[in-house]
């Protein structure tokens, strides 16, 4: 117990930055949310050991630095759940409001039917299916590699 006290003590940036990462793990999906309590605990500690106003900032901006890099994760999940499911509800906003009152409903697979339906403008059309196509392929390439670290499939 000494020694990681005094290797809290040496290097109080490091463990500011591993309990941040650490105390992510006490939220959803894993649940673990005693070992956020005691990642809070320490923090507390190092906050209170600091030698000046100066590095007690730079410890909470490690420990939040490592709580969000790692616990933020869910986040990319999360937002391309929420873009398919607006591609999905194309039924439910055209057959409920048809995308009205004026475009207060309007999602964009609505309005590329309405481009290329309701205005026979095929061109313009096939322009901005290729660019939400563009646009939703880079999103997951992103995703993909921030949710592997990455590494290659």
């Amino acid at each position: 117990m000494q020694k990681i006290s005094a290797l809290f003590q040496n290097y109080p940036r490091w463990a500011a930055l591993v309990a941040g990462a650490i105390s992510a793990s006490g939220f959803e999906p894993w649940g673990l949310w005693p070992l956020t309590l005691i990642c809070f605990a320490l923090f507390i500690h190092l906050v209170a050991k600091a030698d000046s106003g100066r590095r007690a900032a730079i410890i909470g901006w490690l420990f939040g630095v490592g709580h969000f890099s790692i616990g933020n994760q869910w986040i990319a999940v999360a937002f391309t759940f929420r873009a398919i499911l607006a591609f999905k509800t194309f039924d439910e906003v055209f057959l409920l409001t048809s995308g009205g009152p004026g475009t207060a409903t309007e999602l964009i697979s609505l309005h590329l039917y309405k481009v290329f339906f309701a205005q026979n403008n095929l061109g313009y059309g096939a322009m901005l299916s290729v660019t939400v196509i563009l646009m939703v392929v880079s999103f997951l390439l992103v995703s993909r590699r921030a949710t592997q670290g990455g590494k290659e499939a």
